[in-house]
């Protein structure tokens, strides 16, 4: 490429330096220089001193310093900008700043009105302003800079006000009033008079000396060391950090953020953290902070941990102010003065490098200039790059080994840049050139003469078709002397697609056959040449060859009734039509004409001069009426086909009008037909449709029928609750139709109940209460902080977001810390403390929230808004007057002391069983002590609980084998004594439970056969367990987990729910599991089926999961999966090279496969048990939920199912922890009501396999953390159980096949573990079916394929059908479908259904009501008028785009140029080139096609792609 300059001759050094020069310096690897010192130029040495020094520093690490920045700052960038301090370590790091941060961050100023609770928020939102490049003192219409020197509440509060109120003020050169209310004098002052005579700081006045305190005091007092004052108390400061380190590793105390700050503190003030005066027993600071470093660039905030959001931030920011400290000068982090943000700041590219006959790599990288982003990708893809540097600059003159002139002409190495769509040239030297967020860098090998860029690629058909040849067009694009494109044919130039090739003629065009491939295929263009550089630089991108049939529904109307309908797949109409006549036995007659082909007869009923058959296309919610004959007109997936017997007064109903919208039960309606013919217009000559009412046209619905008036309109009385068909209908007696017959479904369902909570704020004792409690009304998806905000206003609340979630730090002026190093606001939901964050905990009816200060971390509610009356100990849900049975109540028993050792609990066990109560002794009013010669029942009567006369008291231990027992059974006698006051019982038991708190003292109601617990405390270090009981009966300590209040019931619905899959038809592979391990018959020849499957398949299936699942079901049908038609179904799973491809399902059910039976794995296998388990462990998120994918959303099914799989490998290093940490999270998932939500929705199946891997794991699902308020597991599954047997997908629904299957599976399992009968898995065992592979799989492009079953898997997008659904890929998305897709995809759940949708269409009974009227709120969607939503109507690519771009906040930063933009609606150009520029949807062959339908695979790709 060539300079555009005057100077040709300039230019043509320029170019020709570009592909040689005469000095060749190897590249130092990449990472090595910040950014600011890679836009300055590279050093022959490739390294500063300085920064050899922070490598040496860190010597003992695996990486450097300055990698571990790169790392860390790209590990936050990945995870999303979510804090002041990350945008504060990044722009400091050399790294651009989100501009979404920015944005984020100028809304927040500007909604807050520039007012915050704190000094602290004011400075921290101050530098990072300062780091987005903005000036503080005047940002979103505030100064945030006089909001800290005059701030009333600098005084009296943390020393944090202070110092970040100093260093804010100090990190640009902001001008403080002399008459401010807090110069810098006066804060240095402040911070001077808080230091202790030790040398530290403390956090407040007073108290003692903090190693975080005390370096940032360091840190703010750095630019004032000149000063006697504040250079003694630096100094002091030093001392007293360098004496408080760790002797043995060189930190401070086990986290990490200390020592960041400490290094932050120290290189401010120009101290060495590595140097002496810091090493301690060989460690330093930096060597310290580094062990905390993981392998993805994230810091833990213990050694041990996970990934910890604050604990990485902090890092970043200390690496950093160590590297600027080791290159010397000032070396204050928080100084933008010195230390502005980059201009040229490390931005995400992606890179290509080229070579003369093959590309030799490519990737995403960070970098300031193209010779940074070149380097990072060599040294990743382990490719050597060699340079050459003149008085021009650096350029490339080998990699890879392949030096410039390999073919003795001007060829060589050279570089352009891909910004948008348009071709930016390499003007200025690779090392000068700056890149910019999103570029697409291509080094490529080639000759100045001969080597050009392919600037377009077009297709003839504009979409190929699978039997129809194709023609693809290349143009290649170069520039003049003067700087001007030139555009040529590409001629020579070889194109490939899906593995066919063709090579372009003189005008540039490849011709290909009729075979090629239907699905997306990769569309490669090379140039190359023997001994020659290439003619073109490669060029890759993507065809989709569209199948010759498509799917469509089609109707075939008779002039009496319907003759036909269903779907079909075909090419054109008529094709359709035979098809469906074929399948139904219906005979056509077919004419052909000079017109085209025309319907002349169906099913006997010929056409004549006044009545014929003819044909409408619905397609996007529109009627066509074609002008073609039926023959020719062609197809589109999801073409509604109506072949209808008519006259000249025939006509077709365009649409039905409801009023109300969405009627409720027992409340009158009327529906408006509307109907449309079409009529030919002389002017145009074509058909214009015209539309009337339809009157006297025949409507009925749910056994009601009424004729339309003259305005088309139908009145019928209210319906009760349900499903309806409404059908319209113009049958005429001896005549055609006057209107064909249409059908819509209708559904009636009752208005839901308003939800409410409470919530009340309680300070410290200075502050009080700021909120009393407070009765709100719950909407959809309200959490304890959105009430929070709601009842006090953002202004009040100071928040901060991490990966985590939301961290509440102030309220009401009153922030963490203010009162110790502990203090700060919790949260509690009915009294506990929840383990996710604020803004993940999704509130019940009935919840009562506290937000409470506290001073100590380990501080609960007590007597805060959730305590409740009565005389239970501390944690326990109940009082000594409780009646409830256990299976309705939660925790019943308070765990206290030092659990004893097995030996001992078993040696109490041998005790306990040679011992036999029975005891008789006389009570008085004066008070007695009961206990048995062991000591094994003791009864402690106070004075008055015994009234009038004395009485005898016996205890005797009865006989009884119930499972649930851990102690004797003891009957008290006489029965029915009441005792005036409240007696203590105590019982010793051996405590081998790893869940004692599962452990309850109870009475049996021998009239219900239900035990009532009572209040109680357990003591494991003794095994005594006492409580507080009021009369006698029989008493014992009963393990809730194994105790089943049902009985028998039980067994009865694992009868009534195989009786029901048996009688469904079809049987999948997942019901017959359950049917074996439920000790139910298999029907006669399944197993021969499953065996005759995996004979016509070979043995091979695409899915890991499908061997999973077929060894699981062939053993418990009684084959043997290592010989199953001859194939090893084990092998395939412990080799499968595939096993990731699904994310977590198929490492979690290949573990569960193989342990199902005594399979024998190779030590060589590719994954044995061991490694699958491992997988599993590093899969789980820190907060105990497992993902999909590592990183993910947690999700219900997937956590329950790994709990199932690692259940058996307990002992195994980490498994225990991980699955008590996993139970922890499903039990803090669980709703009120006792089941769970999946994408919003709450299900039966989520219950289901969280019954399944309690029972697994030996917990059962009566365990106390899974008995909520309002339920409990088996409770919440029995509400959906129905009267067939079945169980539904939710409470409205009817029995489905899924469901009910997962429901066997969980009862079975559950039945297992209450008889000790083992495990579900056991015999042969099953695999989750998150991936299912559809009815339709076949008809789903390649391209789409991992993306349909992403989305179907994380329940973005559902199947259509029954037991065996299909996705209909090819069907267009509906408008309603896709605001479902957003809404679920942005964590939103459905708003509920009271509200007044606005919309005629949009009925508060459908299932996309909720969806609809959330992507309202949330501003996604808009009607397409101001009544009509049209929810089915199909969605536009340009609609979608805006859609997208509203959801997501999206703005271009360029204008994309396609080839139809101007067919681009003004309302959708910058959503179309927001969402191109970010990769979400992409065009084809420079055009977008904004009004091209989008199917529902599309949908799934580009749902796959969202963020």
């Amino acid at each position: 490429m060539k300079s555009r300059i005057s100077s040709k001759m300039f230019a043509l050094g320029m170019s020709l330096l570009m592909i040689f020069s005469l000095l060749g310096v190897p590249f130092a690897p990449a990472g090595r220089a910040l950014a600011e010192t890679a836009a300055a130029g590279y050093q022959e040495e490739g390294v500063t001193d300085a920064l050899n020094a922070a490598d040496a520093a860190s010597s003992s690490q695996s990486v450097s310093v300055t990698d571990a920045v790169y790392s860390a700052a790209e590990y936050i960038l990945k995870q999303g900008v979510a804090s002041e301090w990350q945008a504060i370590g990044l722009a400091q790091a050399g790294y651009k700043v989100p501009d979404s941060y920015g944005a984020e961050l100028q809304n927040r100023v500007k909604n807050a009105g520039g007012n915050f609770s704190s000094v602290t928020d004011y400075a921290r939102i101050a530098l990072a302003v300062k780091a987005i490049g903005q000036d503080p003192a005047n940002f979103a219409g505030s100064n945030l800079i006089a909001a800290i020197y005059n701030n009333e509440g600098m005084s009296g509060q943390s020393l944090n006000n202070p110092i970040y109120g100093l260093i804010a003020l100090d990190s640009g050169s902001y001008m403080v009033p002399s008459d401010a209310k807090w110069t810098r004098d006066k804060l240095v002052q402040e911070i001077l008079s808080a230091q202790n005579v030790d040398g530290g700081f403390p956090l407040n006045a007073g108290g003692p000396s903090g190693p975080d305190t005390t370096a940032m005091a360091l840190a703010a007092l750095s630019p004032y060391k000149s000063e006697s004052a504040a250079a003694t108390a630096g100094e002091r400061a030093v001392q007293w950090l360098s004496a408080q380190q760790n002797t043995t590793h060189g930190g401070y105390g086990d986290s990490s953020e200390s020592v960041s700050q400490a290094i932050i503190g120290l290189t401010s003030y120009g101290v060495d953290p590595a140097g002496s005066g810091f090493t301690k027993n060989g460690g330093n600071l930096i060597s310290r902070l580094m062990s905390f470093r993981a392998a993805d660039g994230s810091f833990a905030h213990m050694l041990g941990e996970g990934s910890n959001a604050l604990a990485t931030e902090q890092a970043l920011q200390a690496l950093v102010a160590y590297n600027l400290f080791s290159s010397g000068g000032d070396s204050n982090l928080y100084d933008f003065i010195d230390h502005p943000p980059a201009v040229h700041p490390l931005v995400h590219v992606s890179v290509a490098i080229e070579g003369p006959t093959a590309s030799l790599g490519e990737g995403s990288v960070y970098g300031g200039s193209a010779l940074d982003a070149l380097n990072k990708l060599a040294e990743a893809k382990g490719i050597a790059v060699v340079s050459k540097t003149s008085q021009y600059g650096t350029y490339i003159s080998e990699i890879a080994g392949i030096r410039e002139k390999k073919y003795g002409g001007y060829d060589g190495w050279n570089y352009i840049v891909q910004r948008g769509t348009q071709w930016v040239s390499g003007y200025s030297a690779i090392n000068d050139f700056a890149l910019q967020d999103g570029d697409r860098l291509y080094i490529y090998y080639g000759d100045y003469s001969v080597t050009q860029l392919v600037d377009s690629v077009t297709f003839l058909p504009l979409q190929p078709k699978e039997g129809k040849p194709l023609e693809v067009t290349v143009n290649k694009k170069t520039w003049d002397w003067d700087g001007n494109p030139v555009v040529a044919a590409a001629s020579g130039v070889t194109v490939s697609i899906g593995g066919k090739t063709a090579v372009t003629n003189d005008q540039g065009t490849a011709s290909f056959g009729t075979d090629l491939t239907p699905g997306t295929q990769t569309l490669q263009i090379t140039g190359y040449q023997d001994n020659a550089a290439p003619t073109v630089v490669r060029y890759t991108g993507s065809v989709t060859v569209l199948p010759k049939e498509v799917p469509v529904s089609l109707s075939v109307e008779g002039p009496q009734g319907t003759l036909a309908e269903g779907p079909v797949g075909a090419s054109n109409a008529l094709e359709a039509l035979q098809r469906l006549a074929d399948a139904n036995h219906i005979a056509l007659d077919i004419t052909q004409s000079s017109f085209g082909s025309f319907i002349s007869g169906i099913g006997g009923i010929s056409g004549d001069m006044n009545n014929w058959w003819s044909f409408v296309v619905q397609r996007g919610g529109q009627w066509i009426y074609p002008s073609v004959g039926i023959s020719d007109f062609e197809l589109r997936a999801t073409d509604k086909v109506l072949v209808y017997y008519g006259g000249y007064s025939t006509q077709v109903v365009q649409y039905l009008e409801l009023s109300p919208s969405q009627p409720q039960p027992g409340q009158a309606f009327t529906v408006r037909v509307t109907q449309v013919q079409w009529v030919w217009n002389n002017a145009t000559f074509s058909s214009d449709p015209v539309t009337s009412p339809a009157v006297g046209a025949k409507v009925s619905v749910g056994g009601q029928t009424a004729a339309t008036n003259d305005q088309g309109i139908a009145s019928f009385s209210g319906l009760s609750a349900g499903s309806y068909t409404i059908e319209v209908t113009g049958y005429q007696a001896g005549g055609a139709p006057s209107l064909v017959r249409y059908t819509q479904q209708l559904a009636i369902s009752a208005p839901q109940a308003v939800s409410e909570a409470t919530i009340s704020v309680v300070g410290d004792t200075v502050k009080g209460t700021i909120l009393p409690r407070t009765s709100v009304t719950l909407g959809t998806g309200d959490t304890p902080y959105s009430l929070l905000l709601r009842m006090l206003g953002s202004g009040k609340v100071g928040a901060r977001t991490s990966s985590g979630g939301v961290y509440v730090y102030s309220i009401d002026g009153l922030a963490e810390f203010d009162r110790g190093a502990e203090s700060g606001w919790k949260y509690f939901v009915n009294g506990s403390e929840p383990s996710v964050s604020a803004d993940n905990y999704v509130l019940q009816d009935g919840n009562e929230v506290l937000w409470k200060y506290v001073t100590s971390s380990s501080e609960t509610a007590a007597a805060g808004a959730s305590s409740t009356a009565g005389t239970g100990p501390s944690g326990v849900a109940i009082t000594s007057a409780n009646t409830l049975p256990l299976s309705q109540v939660g925790a019943t028993t308070a765990v206290s002391g030092t659990p004893m050792t097995a030996e001992k609990s078993a040696e109490l066990a041998k005790t306990l069983a040679a011992n036999s109560v029975s005891l008789a002794q006389l009570a008085t009013s004066a008070g007695t002590a009961l206990k048995d010669a062991a000591g094994e029942v003791q009864l402690q009567i106070p004075a008055g609980a015994v009234e009038g006369a004395a009485v005898t008291i016996g205890v005797q231990e009865q006989p009884s084998s119930r499972p649930e027992l851990v102690s004797g059974l003891y009957e008290f006698t006489p029965n029915g004594t009441k005792f005036a006051k409240p007696t203590d019982l105590s019982i010793q038991i051996p405590v081998g439970t790893r869940n004692p708190q599962n452990l309850a003292l109870a009475w049996l109601d021998e009239n219900t056969n239900q035990w009532i617990p009572v209040p109680a405390v357990l003591d494991l270090s003794t095994g005594t367990i006492t409580g507080k009981v009021s009369h006698f009966t029989k008493y014992a300590v009963v393990d809730r987990s194994k105790w089943e209040p049902a009985g028998s019931g039980v067994a009865a619905d694992i009868s009534a729910a195989a009786k029901w899959i048996l009688s469904a038809g079809e049987l999948s592979d997942w019901q017959a599991f359950g049917l074996a391990r439920s000790g139910n018959a298999l029907p006669a020849g399944y197993l021969a089926g499953v065996l005759k499957q995996i004979s016509e398949s070979k043995g091979e299936f695409r899915k890991v999961t499908d061997y999973e699942r077929l060894a699981l079901s062939v053993a418990a049908a009684g084959g043997d999966p290592r010989s199953a038609a001859g194939y090893d179904l084990v092998a395939k799973i412990y080799n499968n090279g595939n096993l990731t491809n699904q994310g977590s399902n198929g490492p979690i059910f290949a573990l569960l496969a193989l342990d199902s039976g005594n399979y024998s794995i190779p030590a060589n296998a590719a994954w044995t048990k061991a490694k699958l388990v491992q997988w599993i462990l590093d899969i789980q998120n820190t907060d105990g939920g497992f993902p999909l994918t590592k990183g993910g959303e947690n999700n219900v099914d997937l956590t329950a199912m790994a709990v199932a799989a690692l259940s058996g490998h307990k002992e195994e290093a980490g498994v225990q922890a991980a699955l008590d940490k996993a139970v922890a999270w499903l039990s803090a998932q669980q709703l009120e009501d006792g089941g769970y939500k999946l994408s919003g929705e709450e299900n039966s199946e989520s219950v289901s396999q969280v019954i399944i891997a309690l029972s697994a794991a030996g917990i059962g699902p009566g365990d106390a953390r899974f008995a909520k308020t309002k339920g409990s597991l088996l409770s919440n599954l029995a509400t959906f159980k129905r009267s067939d047997g079945g169980y539904a997908h939710t409470a409205a629904g009817g029995s489905s096949g899924l469901a009910t299957e997962q429901a066997l599976l969980a009862l079975t399992a559950y039945d297992l573990y209450l008889n000790g009968k083992g495990k579900l898995y056991s015999v042969s065992v099953a695999t989750a079916t998150a991936n299912a592979v559809f009815a339709d799989e076949n008809q789903i492009s390649a391209w789409a394929l991992t993306s349909v079953h992403e989305a179907y898997d994380k329940k973005w997008m559902e199947g259509v059908g029954g037991a065996n659904p299909a996705f209909a890929p090819k069907s267009a998305i509906t408008r309603a479908q896709f605001a479902a897709l957003l809404v679920r995809l942005t964590g939103n759940t459905p708003a509920a259904s009271p509200a007044v949708s606005g919309f005629d269409d949009v009925k508060s009974n459908s299932w996309y009501y909720g969806y609809v009227m959330k992507a309202k709120e949330l501003g996604v969607i808009g009607g397409v008028t101001a009544a009509s939503f049209k929810p089915n109507q199909s969605i536009s690519r340009q609609d979608m785009a805006v859609m997208i771009a509203r959801v997501y906040k999206l703005s271009p930063s360029s204008n994309s140029s396609f080839k139809d933009g101007a067919a681009i609606g003004n309302y959708a150009l910058d959503a179309v080139n927001a969402v191109t520029e970010k990769g979400y949807m992409t065009g084809f062959g420079g055009s977008f096609d904004p009004n091209g339908v989008v199917t529902r695979e599309m949908a799934a790709v580009v749902a796959v792609r969202l963020p």
